[in-house]
């Protein structure tokens, strides 16, 4: 009976953290940042629309990105940040797509020439 008991007391701090992780996400989130949200949009709508050789200062912008508080959004954009770091194109590719698409999502989403 003992490895039952470490079973329980085990699952019951997992539910506890589970708890506290949940309770203090909901405490601390904060409606998203409009203007941040367009910002983030425009830095990569205006990556896709720049003429080559020019893309280097958007790379860093986005690079450098701060935090809308839209966690799909923010997670897009550090995916696409670390695979231009990495110089993973084909990553790089499918983040972009998927900034595309959330920012759509916003009616955020315009390509600058």
């Amino acid at each position: 009976m003992p490895e039952l008991s470490g079973k329980r007391s085990q699952g019951a701090l997992v539910a506890l953290a589970a708890a506290v992780v949940v309770l203090t996400g909901s405490c601390s989130s904060a409606a998203p940042n409009r203007v941040t949200e367009k910002g983030s949009c425009a830095m990569v709508g205006r990556l896709l629309g720049a003429p080559p050789g020019d893309q280097a200062v958007w790379i860093k912008e986005i690079m450098n990105a701060p935090g809308s508080g839209n966690t799909a959004l923010d997670t897009a954009i550090l995916h696409l940040a670390a695979s231009l770091h990495e110089g993973d194109s084909a990553s790089a590719n499918r983040a972009e797509s998927r900034v595309t698409t959330i920012c759509s999502a916003l009616g955020l989403w315009q390509v600058y020439h």
